[in-house]
């Protein structure tokens, strides 16, 4: 299932970044995760969320957030850690792509200082 949350606008069929993050059974850490993303000054970028079938309320803390930059699936069984990032990466439609783990995250600069050096 795939959950774009918000109105997506014309540049994120395109975005330069992908930030991938793939979860599973972290929707405490997951939530700062995300929130370092939606600040970043460059806004060029589709925030990718895969949910390796938690069994948690990762689909509640990812639908609290409206932000059209945001596109989450929710996998039915659990693929494994290495399935759920391959999947992860085969949803990105930047030109770029930054992984992000699910317990990681960034400062807010972090997106610019990269397309600042492609």
């Amino acid at each position: 299932m795939l959950f774009p949350f918000g109105m997506e606008s014309a540049s994120l069929n395109h975005p330069t970044m992908s930030v991938c993050i793939p979860t599973r059974n972290r929707m405490e850490m997951l939530r700062e995760a995300i929130e370092s993303v939606l600040v970043q000054t460059f806004d060029d970028f589709e925030l990718i969320i895969s949910d390796n079938a938690s069994t948690d309320r990762t689909e509640d803390v990812v639908g609290a957030f409206h932000d059209g930059r945001i596109r989450y699936v929710k996998l039915e069984r659990d693929v494994g850690a290495i399935g759920n990032f391959n999947h992860c990466l085969g949803m990105a439609r930047g030109r770029y792509v930054c992984i992000l783990n699910d317990d990681d995250w960034m400062l807010p600069e972090n997106l610019l200082q990269k397309a600042r050096a492609l």
